[in-house]
């Protein structure tokens, strides 16, 4: 079988025909043992060949969520967005306004909308139906307080930056010492 790398594969087929097997009992610990991590366990395979120096790492990402709040992302699950935080804390006007990386967190007080918590969105209970969610008026959804939202890198929010793409981001990004490598086209991004 043969897993291409620099794209986006899915393993697709009927219940019970061995996907979550496959892709969580042998690709997933033969690639970390390839990395020199030992998995908790290691189903039978006979061979891992291929382009192995480009795998930098590995993430098992499934169901589950992917950290430890509803607000977690790619970015804040591969860190990517602690560096996007202090990229923005660095520009001029948020050293006028003191700003910190924290207060372009969604996920803290200081900087996130605290009408929606962070969210971008409002959460109407129903009695009888399905609970609604409708756009938070104060942000726009954008998740944010208004003063952080001013605070620009290359003309673009902290906000605007979040709902890049990965393939935007790699072009707005790509040229930041920090941020760059991680957008090379053998990263995790690939």
């Amino acid at each position: 079988m043969r897993f291409p790398l620099d794209v986006l594969t899915v393993v697709t087929g009927v219940s019970g025909s061995g996907k979550s097997t496959l892709v969580k009992e042998i690709l997933y610990p033969a690639l970390l043992k390839s990395l020199g991590q030992k998995p908790e366990a290691l189903g039978e395979y006979e061979s891992l060949e291929g382009s192995l120096r480009y795998v930098k790492g590995v993430e098992m990402v499934d169901q589950n969520p992917i950290g430890r709040s509803t607000r977690s992302n790619p970015a804040t699950f591969t860190k990517v967005y602690d560096l996007i935080r202090d990229l923005f804390a660095q520009q001029p006007l948020a050293r006028q306004r003191n700003f910190t990386p924290a207060h372009f967190s969604f996920n803290v007080e200081k900087g996130r909308c605290e009408t929606c918590q962070g969210e971008g969105k409002i959460r109407v209970e129903m009695q009888f139906m399905a609970d609604v969610f409708l756009t938070c008026e104060t942000c726009q959804g954008k998740r944010f307080k208004k003063e952080v939202l001013e605070v620009n890198f290359q003309e673009k929010d902290i906000a605007e930056v979040l709902e890049l793409t990965i393939d935007e981001a790699i072009v707005f990004l790509e040229h930041i010492p920090r941020l760059g490598p991680l957008f090379s086209p053998c990263s995790m991004w690939g």
